[in-house]
């Protein structure tokens, strides 16, 4: 969070699915809070397993959408650039979080 607000440029982190996500939590909280460009690019299960309570699987997008400026599920590789643009467009326009799963 400290490079996107000192800079204005913006902070990229990564991580795994679940625990991955919820460990994220914290920090990208005190982004949201001090209003600092951020995008979080989390990790998820195959698409094929979603909404089968797959080994690690939570509801990533819903656990940031409270406090994210754009929040996403890139379902297929055709979408991936559209949204990815979209999301830092989002996080550098308030400037806020956004986070793609």
């Amino acid at each position: 969070t400290a490079h996107g607000k000192i800079t204005g440029k913006l902070g990229v982190c990564m991580s795994i699915a679940g625990p991955g996500a919820t460990n994220l939590i914290t920090g990208l909280m005190d982004a949201a809070t001090d209003r600092s460009p951020v995008l979080a690019l989390v990790g998820q299960i195959p698409e094929v397993y979603l909404g089968s309570e797959a080994f690690q699987e939570i509801s990533q997008i819903a656990l940031f959408r409270p406090f994210a400026e754009y929040a996403e599920t890139v379902a297929r590789a055709n979408q991936a650039m559209k949204l990815t643009m979209m999301a830092a467009k989002y996080a550098l326009k308030k400037p806020g979080l956004s986070v793609l799963s």
